[in-house]
């Protein structure tokens, strides 16, 4: 999935989307973006690990539960 196509779905689709069990790849996010799926999946009780090395990936890395 897509940021672009992220930007589609509401927070039911994804929540949705999210808790379907497939495997899932996500790119070309922009930093709201992980920060909207970090949301999303501690909303569903997962603890979440964010590493990042750009200054795009800080809000997402101090979302996360676990950072690297």
């Amino acid at each position: 999935m897509t940021g672009a196509e992220l930007d589609e779905l509401n927070e039911v689709e994804l929540a949705k989307f999210i808790s379907s069990g497939n495997e899932m790849i996500f790119a070309r996010m922009a930093p709201e973006h992980k920060l909207r799926l970090v949301a999303a999946f501690q909303a569903q009780g997962e603890v979440i690990a964010v590493i990042g090395d750009g200054v795009n990936d800080a809000p997402a890395l101090r979302k996360a539960d676990v950072v690297s």
